[in-house]
């Protein structure tokens, strides 16, 4: 047998792990960065993959790419395939991986990838040099998609109900809702907010399409302000800046707010339960030494516990 087709072999197997990263992140350019390489080079192993295969697989659209029939029938061949490989080689590399050798997957939101954790980045690099974070920011279902695939090793943001034997759950730390408005703002001198106060109040929430979007609609409305929207824009950190000009108010979660921020902030306890805000990782699987060493930064004490049970956005009553 020659050299050339155990080449052809391996090269499929590659073929196979790139057009499933394609078709889970429906992206040739999302792919191509988790996979370390260009969006050429991803597209072009694609085709190829195609060529052999001698079916269309993916059809691209304007808002990335979807599978074909052809392409979802190989895909449900071929990512347990690449899910056993992967396995296959887990168990030998944990065993001589060190935190130092280690890269950790972590998915996240907007909250938690621009104000909470960056400085734990920070204290992983510092422990660890060599070791390397992949930090992906995207929307809650997102994430549970990518930890259970496996595309990452641990899920932070806010306390959510989740099949108990699916995760372990750790919490960080708890924190409120609140209502921002501009210092000069007449509500900034009310003692106690009232849905009176609230009239003709006009509400700014994160843009479409990002990871806050649905926080912001949702609880904008918990407090009895429908949103006849001021302004759609970014995430929180530009919320917070057209909030400080004057363009409106806003309900944030309180960790999305810093020192330097010129704002007045209302509580809003009369609306909004505590919330919880920690990590998830897999149940039944052993994390790597530089995922286990993360994980212990952002909680030292934690404890195997199952997910939490819902923490209420409802209107308190």
């Amino acid at each position: 047998m020659s050299s050339r087709h155990f080449s052809d072999k391996r090269d499929r197997v590659r073929q196979l792990r790139i057009f499933c990263e394609v078709v889970r992140t429906e992206s040739i350019a999302e792919a191509s960065e988790h996979l370390d390489l260009s969006p050429p080079a991803v597209s072009l192993q694609v085709r190829e993959l195609e060529r052999e295969i001698g079916a269309l697989l993916l059809e691209r659209r304007s808002t990335g790419v979807v599978p074909t029939p052809a392409g979802q029938r190989l895909h449900a061949l071929s990512e347990p395939l690449i899910r056993n490989v992967d396995a296959l080689f887990a168990g030998p590399m944990q065993a001589i991986e060190t935190p130092e050798s280690g890269r950790v997957g972590v998915a996240t939101g907007n909250v938690g990838a621009t104000f909470i954790l960056p400085r734990y980045v920070k204290l992983f690099r510092e422990r660890v040099p060599a070791g390397s974070v992949r930090l992906l920011s995207v929307p809650w279902e997102e994430r549970l998609k990518l930890l259970l695939s496996g595309g990452v090793d641990l899920v932070c943001g806010a306390a959510a109900p989740f099949p108990e034997k699916a995760v372990h759950y750790a919490e960080m730390f708890s924190y409120a809702v609140v209502l921002i408005v501009p210092t000069d703002h007449p509500l900034a001198r009310q003692a106690q907010l009232t849905s009176q106060s609230l009239d003709n109040e006009r509400a700014i929430i994160p843009a479409k399409g990002t990871p806050s979007r649905r926080f912001g609609e949702h609880a904008t409305r918990t407090i009895g302000l429908e949103p006849d929207l001021a302004l759609e824009v970014g995430g929180w950190s530009e919320v917070k800046r057209y909030v400080e000009a004057g363009l409106g108010i806003a309900v944030v979660p309180a960790q999305c707010l810093t020192e330097s921020d010129r704002l007045s902030v209302l509580t809003l306890d009369a609306h909004f339960d505590e919330q919880g805000y920690g990590v998830y990782f897999p149940r039944n699987e052993t994390l790597s030494p530089a995922a286990r060493c993360f994980l212990e930064l952002l909680v030292p004490d934690w404890a195997e516990s199952p997910p939490p049970r819902a923490r209420t956005m409802t209107k308190r009553r």
